[in-house]
């Protein structure tokens, strides 16, 4: 149980904070910051996830899968 509260308060507090650090020393703008801290906090799913979907990635396997994998495909 204490390594589960461990990795979390790495994960929602320490992970953010040295990112809050790093801008703050790099003198980033506020939006950049802003992102940067949100970003930092997010599950690595998330990230992954938003990166493929913003570059199409996970489309491209899609299209070259057989009718019966697509989602509302009728052949």
């Amino acid at each position: 149980m204490t390594a589960i509260v461990m990795c979390c308060a790495c994960s929602l507090i320490l992970h953010p904070a040295i990112t809050f650090g790093l801008g703050w020393l790099f003198a980033l703008p506020d939006a950049a910051m802003r992102s940067a801290v949100i970003t930092a906090s997010m599950p690595p799913g998330v990230n992954a996830y938003l990166f493929a979907s913003i570059y199409g990635a996970a489309e491209s396997g899609l299209r070259r899968r057989p009718c019966w994998y697509r989602p509302g495909c009728r052949s």
